[in-house]
């Protein structure tokens, strides 16, 4: 068996992680477009389904989203204004907050007298299932029902 001087291993061990850290770059950086269009995508659809579309395909999703919205930053945060599917008017709310295991995050749609809420929906990157990762689920979005 032949022996390597503890010089030689510390050489390839750095330039195999150089390598592979190089690798991982170009891989990151070559899919951050469509990644980008991704989270484009899943916005629409959350916020369309918010205002009572339902589930819109990726394809027609970014389209109906720029048909029905305005776009109307304030204080540096978007915002926007939407026509519903019932073909009322509505402001699009982000919210944030934190979850027990990752963030938690929604678009509520606020009718036009911005006191009642036309809809609302729900997300999250890491939530138990069952439990806190409910909140994606239909029942937990329904009108005046209790998600139980």
């Amino acid at each position: 068996m032949k022996n390597f001087s503890n010089k030689y291993i510390f050489l390839y061990i750095t330039a195999l992680v150089t390598v592979v850290a190089l690798m991982l770059t170009m891989v990151s950086l070559g899919l951050k477009p469509l990644r980008e269009d991704n989270q484009k995508v899943e916005k629409a659809q959350q916020i369309l389904k918010a205002a009572g579309y339902g589930e819109t395909a990726k394809k027609q999703a970014l389209a109906l989203f720029d048909q029905v919205t305005t776009r109307q930053d304030k204080d540096g945060q978007e915002h926007y204004r939407i026509r519903c599917a019932d073909g009322s008017m509505g402001q699009v709310i982000y919210v944030k907050g934190k979850g027990l295991w990752g963030p938690i995050w929604g678009y509520i749609i606020l009718a036009e007298d911005n006191s009642t809420i036309k809809g609302v929906v729900f997300d999250h990157k890491s939530e138990t299932p069952g439990l806190g990762a409910r909140i994606t689920e239909e029942t937990f979005h329904r009108k005046g029902k209790n998600p139980q």
